[in-house]
């Protein structure tokens, strides 16, 4: 059987934190290394920025969700001014500049 290096780390946590992480290994039934194990494997696969928006909380869920809708109304605005197909829609919007007060670049 292979043998694994393990490393040791003491980490400060404030009492909140910890009456929180203490809860979840009595509701899921393992240690806290098992549940920090998994936080940081998570943390690791999913990049900081995932990690941050669920430590940020709902008005940063809001901002991401903006973000994203802003993301997807430039690909549009960018397909419909280019795709082919669309032509119905230029000819309508035709003399529209703008999406959502943002001008088309």
């Amino acid at each position: 059987m292979a043998q694994f290096e393990t490393h040791r780390y003491t980490i400060t946590v404030p009492d909140t934190l910890a009456r929180q992480i203490e809860q979840a290994c009595v509701e899921e039934g393992r240690n806290r290394s098992e549940l920090l194990r998994e936080a940081f494997r998570f943390y690791l696969s999913n990049g900081p920025r995932q990690m941050t928006y669920a430590r940020q909380g709902p008005a940063q869920e809001r901002l991401k969700v903006e973000e994203d809708k802003d993301r997807l109304l430039e690909q549009w605005a960018l397909m419909v001014e280019s795709a082919p197909g669309f032509e119905s829609i230029r000819a309508v919007s035709g003399d529209v500049d703008s999406v959502a007060g943002e001008p088309i670049a």
